[in-house]
């Protein structure tokens, strides 16, 4: 390894346990732990990702050693990606601006203590930091009627403007996208393309809406699982682990809707303990 600065890193393996539980570790050329990871043999041949976050790594060369404490695995690739801790933040708007977001697609503007996109076509906008990695995230939002789609983005990255050049696109960008629609909430992952991971029935509404009739949105990234939450429910409604060979592993949060003009409200971040 090389890094070329020090500072705080998150570690990724992909592997797959070939015993009912595996474990290792790295480290140094002075026999120092670098980090530990574990993993559990959910079911056989699958893949997952181990991570982890928040290794303080210095300048210059290093070599790493792999020791397997315990079980039996298979290792396809790791990667080291910089690491941002997350600190709580929220933003309700009350001061009439969206300062610190970036709005892409969409008429955008702050009225009356919610950011609102009021056109139909795509709308887009981010805030937070690039190397955010494990997150939990909430947002209020009201569609203006029962068409269309709107939602979280969490993880993104690479954004851009999909109405440019008359091209009417929203999925210019990489991210997951947690949405309702008139059907139920979904879970799309994004890559200049989009792939539908999992989709389940709408929340009854009691538990899902807060008391000025907002869905109450609520999703936790930790590794390569996302789970979804509505109202103040504990249980996730909805809970995915991406086990491809490119999970997204960290990135900003945002907000994104499509054929329908939208308010968010209440937009909250904090770090998973």
């Amino acid at each position: 390894m090389n890094p070329g600065e020090s500072g705080r890193y998150s570690i990724h393996f992909r592997i797959r346990p070939l015993s009912e539980n595996a474990s290792f570790r790295l480290r140094d050329q002075k026999k120092r732990k670098v980090a530990e990871f574990s993993a559990v043999q959910e079911s056989a041949g699958e893949w997952q990702t181990a991570s982890a976050q928040g290794i303080e790594l210095p300048v210059g060369p290093q070599r790493w050693k792999l020791e397997v404490m315990s079980g039996i695995l298979e290792v396809d690739r790791f990667w080291v990606e910089r690491y941002q801790p997350v600190e709580k933040w929220e933003d309700d708007f009350d001061d009439g601006n969206d300062f610190g977001w970036t709005r892409f697609e969409g008429m955008w503007s702050v009225k009356d203590g919610e950011l609102r996109a009021s056109s139909v076509s795509p709308a887009k906008s981010l805030t937070g930091e690039h190397d955010w990695s494990d997150y939990r995230v909430e947002a209020d939002l009201q569609r203006m009627d029962n068409t269309g789609r709107a939602g979280i983005l969490v993880r993104a990255s690479e954004p851009a403007n999909g109405l440019e050049q008359h091209q009417n696109r929203n999925d210019f960008v990489r991210g997951y996208y947690i949405y309702a629609d008139s059907e139920g909430l979904h879970l799309d992952k994004i890559n200049y393309g989009t792939t539908r991971l999992k989709s389940v029935p709408f929340p009854a509404e009691a538990d899902s809406v807060s008391a000025d009739g907002k869905l109450q949105l609520k999703v936790s990234v930790r590794g390569a699982t996302i789970e979804v939450y509505t109202g103040s429910s504990s249980d996730p409604v909805l809970s995915y682990t991406d086990r491809s060979a490119n999970p997204l592993l960290r990135g900003r949060i945002g907000v994104q809707s499509a054929d329908v003009a939208v308010r968010f409200d209440r937009v909250k971040v904090q770090p998973i303990q």
